[in-house]
């Protein structure tokens, strides 16, 4: 049967489009591993030479050839799912990716393994040629190693230990799939990190819900965790428990009991103050739950950060004496409501220093809605920039669209990503939620979940609950999928990542 050519999604690039695949698949080859399309994008330069270990049918082989043209591609895919590669690499008129129809592993010959041609089925079981990435750099006296992609279905411990003089070498950029398959071949998580751990590498960062990204040199910031402390996570159960790192849960920290969505349920839940949103944007009672929260905090500012951030704002109109939002036109959609008198929108990039500056003056209470946690410049320009300017002043920072699974009905993972990080009991399509994370935990900070407060205090007040379905009626709901957190919760010091 002819299958009619697929694409897959590049972040902030066309699609690519496949002519050759699964079937069984499509579906997942539309969306995978955004997160790793999105660093290579970012990051890959018109010259690196890539090695793609577990290359499949091509999507991470072709992008990295379209993003390097003077650079070079290694594609390593022993299994018959080569043929399929060569189709797309040849449809797509890539002619700077070498196909490499060998193995790899920790050793180099010949060796009868049972390799997986599509994870999820049986593996095709047969005598196969093994190298080692350090013998093939060797062979094809390769200059420079830029970076080095694995993914070879529970193979992977044993490619990185055949790599060790060219990790030493070249000091590449590694992205490497961590989970429990890795029990297949005898090894583990928590043994991958303490095999990079010695050999100098110091923090890692996830890009996709089990792929990696390590250097021996990394960065501080945006997404980097200790390594010690992501081996901690994978020891805890799986690569996905990393929302663990968030500051634990706030029943530990009397700050939170006493704070204000418990006060704003318990002094605006009246019926004719209920503000009524346009449909299909975000569920009545969670909007109405943070206008009440906007409205117990009674900020002098709002700033909104965020593809529709006026469309929340619309929610703390009430509570805010003064509405501002500083949104990037040309990366964020156009705002969806009409902008409050004296906002301020930037169509040519984030705020600068000194006008966040010229808009903290002079209010002292700040609420901060900050939506699009994934892109990298608000990430810098929010914890970078923003937060260090308010601490000296009462604020809180609010965040959309973060669930605390504990507390709210089960939401079904997502396996084929679609830029969705899967952390734990928390879920989100923040594929840059690692930064914050990596933020909060540094500076002994807790992220505070709507989800677990609503629970807290309806638990203690029976009354408060019959009360709050009384008036919501229909609209009435336990969950609210955001939480806050503030600096405000002790005196500092503060580590910030670089905002340039």
């Amino acid at each position: 049967m002819i299958t009619p050519p697929i694409v897959t999604h590049v972040p902030d690039r066309p699609p690519i489009t496949l002519r050759a695949y699964y079937p069984q698949f499509a579906e997942y080859y539309r969306w995978c591993e955004l997160g790793v399309k999105a660093w290579f994008v970012q990051n890959v330069g018109p010259d690196w030479v890539s090695l793609d270990c577990g290359a499949n049918i091509g999507y991470h082989s072709i992008l990295l050839g379209q993003l390097a043209p003077t650079g070079r591609v290694y594609a390593f895919e022993p299994t018959s799912t080569n043929e399929m590669l060569r189709d797309n690499l040849a449809y797509n008129d890539l002619r700077n990716v070498d196909v490499i129809p060998v193995a790899l592993g920790a050793e180099s010959g010949r060796s009868h393994r049972a390799l997986f041609r599509i994870w999820g089925e049986q593996p095709a079981s047969g005598d196969y040629d093994f190298t080692t990435i350090d013998d093939f750099v060797f062979q094809r006296q390769l200059s420079r190693v830029d970076l080095i992609k694995i993914d070879v279905d529970s193979f992977d411990f044993e490619v990185l230990r055949g790599a060790k003089r060219t990790l030493e070498q070249f000091d590449p950029w590694v992205i490497v799939e961590i989970n429990r398959n890795l029990a297949l071949q005898g090894s583990s998580p928590e043994e991958v990190f303490d095999w990079l751990a010695a050999r100098g590498y110091t923090a890692t960062r996830p890009l996709d819900s089990e792929n990696f990204l390590f250097k021996r040199t990394a960065p501080f910031g945006l997404g980097w965790l200790p390594i010690a402390v992501a081996n901690w996570a994978a020891a805890s159960g799986t690569t996905k428990d990393i929302i663990r790192l968030i500051p634990r849960n706030p029943e530990n920290r009397p700050w939170a009991n006493e704070w204000y969505l418990p006060k704003a349920l318990g002094t605006a839940l009246t019926a004719p103050q209920l503000p009524v949103f346009p449909p299909g944007q975000s569920p009545e009672w969670q909007r109405w739950q943070f206008w009440a929260f906007a409205r117990a905090f009674a900020p002098d500012l709002v700033l909104g950060f965020g593809t529709s951030a006026l469309e929340t704002t619309r929610a703390a109109l009430d509570g805010a004496q003064s509405i501002q939002s500083a949104a990037r036109g040309h990366v964020f959609a156009a705002e969806s409501t009409s902008a409050p008198s004296g906002s301020l929108t930037h169509s040519s990039g984030l705020p600068t220093e000194a006008e966040l500056r010229c808009l903290l003056d002079p209010p002292v209470r700040v609420l901060v809605l900050w939506e699009n946690v994934q892109l990298p410049r608000l990430v810098e320009c929010v914890l970078g920039c923003l937060l260090p300017l308010l601490e000296q002043r009462e604020h809180v920072v609010v965040l959309n669209s973060i669930s605390d699974g504990r507390y709210t009905s089960a939401i079904p993972y997502d396996e084929n990503g679609r830029g969705m990080l899967a952390l734990g009991n928390a879920w989100s399509w923040r594929t840059d939620l690692p930064a914050l994370i990596d933020f909060l935990e540094r500076n002994r900070l807790t992220h505070f979940s709507s989800d677990h407060a609503i629970r807290l205090v309806f638990e203690s007040d029976p009354d408060l609950e019959r009360h709050a379905v009384a008036v919501l009626g229909p609209r009435h709901s336990h969950q609210a999928h955001w939480g806050w957190f503030s600096l405000n919760e002790h005196k500092g010091p503060y580590f910030y990542p670089a905002f340039l």
